[in-house]
């Protein structure tokens, strides 16, 4: 595997996790754009797509392309 490979799937990772702390923490500097979000889609629905944007999907692609990686 890359060595530029490997930073970008643990740069992914990194993010997804920092993102679940924020998360946790209710951390609202972090989170300037899940505002905007909101204010366009809605409170819930803003709320779930920032979520999935910024949390769920960079988790799913580390992990994806770190076992992609090893594998090939």
């Amino acid at each position: 595997m890359d060595v530029f490979y490997l930073v970008l799937c643990l740069i992914f990772l990194i993010l997804g996790i920092v993102s679940i702390v924020g998360y946790i923490t209710h951390n609202k500097k972090m989170f300037w754009k899940k505002e905007k979000m909101q204010k366009f889609w809605g409170k819930t629905a803003g709320t779930i797509i920032h979520f999935i944007g910024y949390v769920i999907i960079p988790i799913i692609a580390g992990i994806y392309l770190i076992v992609k990686g090893a594998i090939s």
